[in-house]
């Protein structure tokens, strides 16, 4: 905080205390004898309503007793709670809202839980959170692919530990200058932006290696054999004159693509002796270069609303 203050916790009312922690609260000073300010701080409340709880439950033992039941079936609903998400995680069943969770116990046990429950113990108790779901193909996670990415990161964990370098080519696009992702904007405000295209699209062909170096090239013209040709006859001179001998320590990375893997490429990669190892379906996760195009993929690329067509003048 500015001024050197400091921010004040916000103190929890009776009312956001659930049963389980209010019984917690006077078992610690009745039983283990901490003092009502420690179990204050601990649980966020005010001294004095930890006093409140300790002489109610003195003055009023059935509500002691019907607190320490409550809280023993607030436990047992945690665990139930605990037990169909397991096991909805284990089938790999998709867990959309918290009402599934709690129809599920519901079926299958004789305990009542609530909502607020629910998304408790997902975030507090099993540590899971809500995000955007990401759609893969099914065949994505098929056993071959599986098998193929385990024998892919070993080998490429054997080249790592060797000290070879690693050389990730792919390409991208660029068919708009606007990645805006997130904006401040008033609460009433519907956070649109304007999109920008930039037409006829920039195709971007870049390599990244280990140490971070970078080499790239831009044009207008759709991605095949014959660019990806052009792209890594320059890259291969450049790697001569820059480090003669670099073959001897340096692999290519590239994914399977067909303009990576095509007949004329293969043939090229033979001839000039290129290292060169394809990574395994759907291994973007591993892929260096996904960093550089997602770096450059950020934010307003033409502030300046300069034009992009063919027809622009120096």
């Amino acid at each position: 905080m500015e001024g050197g203050a400091t921010r004040k916790t916000k103190k929890r009312s009776l009312k956001e205390l659930p049963a389980a922690v209010r019984a917690e609260i006077v078992q610690l000073h009745e039983v283990e004898h901490m003092h009502q300010k420690d179990i204050a701080e601990r649980f966020r409340v005010s001294s004095t309503l930890v006093g409140r709880l300790v002489k109610e439950s003195v003055s009023q033992p059935e509500k002691q007793e019907q607190l320490v039941a409550k809280k023993q079936q607030e436990k047992q609903a945690r665990e139930a709670i605990k037990a169909a998400v397991e096991e909805m995680l284990e089938g790999s069943v998709p867990i959309q809202k918290a009402d599934m969770i709690v129809l599920r116990v519901n079926e299958h046990t004789d305990l009542e839980v609530r909502h607020e429950e629910v998304r408790s113990v997902l975030r507090n108790d099993l540590g899971l959170g809500y995000r955007i779901a990401k759609k893969v193909p099914i065949q994505s996670n098929s056993e071959r692919c599986l098998v193929l990415r385990q024998q892919y990161a070993l080998a490429m964990l054997g080249l790592l530990e060797q000290g070879k370098r690693i050389i990730n080519v792919d390409e991208s696009w660029l068919n708009e200058s606007s990645f805006l992702r997130k904006i401040w904007c008033p609460g009433y405000s519907p956070a649109t932006v304007t999109t920008h295209a930039v037409n006829p699209r920039i195709s971007l062909i870049a390599a990244v290696d280990t140490d971070g170096r970078i080499w790239y090239s831009c044009s207008q013209a759709n991605t095949d054999q014959k660019v990806m040709l052009a792209f890594l006859r320059r890259l291969a001179l450049h790697l001569d004159d820059e480090t003669p001998g670099w073959r001897s320590d340096s692999y290519v990375l590239m994914d399977g693509a067909k303009y990576h893997t095509g007949e004329e490429v293969r043939e090229y990669i033979h001839k000039m002796q290129l290292p060169v190892i394809w990574s395994a379906p759907y291994s973007y996760a591993t892929a260096p270069i996904e960093l550089l195009f997602g770096g450059l993929k950020f934010g307003e690329l033409n502030p300046q609303r300069l034009p992009t067509g063919k027809k622009v003048s120096a």
